[in-house]
């Protein structure tokens, strides 16, 4: 595979539309020698999750990918990220940054949290949230959908974002 410039993938998407098993895929895809791939969720979610929580776990995973970036290499990082978020981050990125989303239809992700035990509340809120962050994604440059329907297996959806970074890593760019 020919080399990738350093680049910063922020791939976010609501629960239950397979970000964490799209980590596991990506791992064994990407080269480890250009691209490091984490979870935004790595450390756990505190209960009381919310704005300020995720602006310090973006503050932290923008210094990660700006070390990363020096050494030469892209991150992913796959998780509840907020692109808005991103870019008022304090932490400039030293890499361009680009923003995924892993966009489910409704009666997807209600059967997928149905099936985690989540009450209706809590489902219906989730299914705002997704809204509210595809809105966010949409509002970006160049932003990159990746709909995952009932006949799109998590391997498909890997090989798409796959696709998607090894082409924009591929680009010379200047840092957002």
């Amino acid at each position: 595979m020919k080399h990738l410039n350093p680049s910063i993938f922020f791939i976010t998407g609501t629960s239950g539309a397979g970000k964490s098993t799209l980590v596991e895929l990506l791992e064994q895809t990407l080269p480890k020698s250009q691209c490091a791939v984490h979870d935004f969720d790595a450390f756990g979610v505190p209960s009381h999750a919310g704005t300020a929580w995720r602006q310090e776990t973006t503050e932290h995973w923008l210094k990660i990918a700006n070390t990363y970036a020096a050494a030469g290499k892209s991150t992913i990082i796959c998780g509840v990220c907020v692109p808005s978020e991103i870019i008022a981050a304090s932490i400039k990125p030293t890499a361009p940054v680009y923003f995924g989303l892993l966009d489910v239809p409704e009666k997807i992700i209600r059967q997928r949290l149905q099936d985690r035990c989540w009450n209706e509340e809590l489902i219906s809120d989730n299914i705002t949230w997704a809204v509210h962050l595809k809105n966010d994604v949409l509002a970006q440059e160049d932003p990159f959908v990746i709909a995952c329907t009932e006949y799109t297996g998590p391997q498909d959806t890997a090989d798409k974002v796959t696709a998607w970074i090894k082409n924009k890593a591929s680009t010379p760019s200047t840092p957002s």
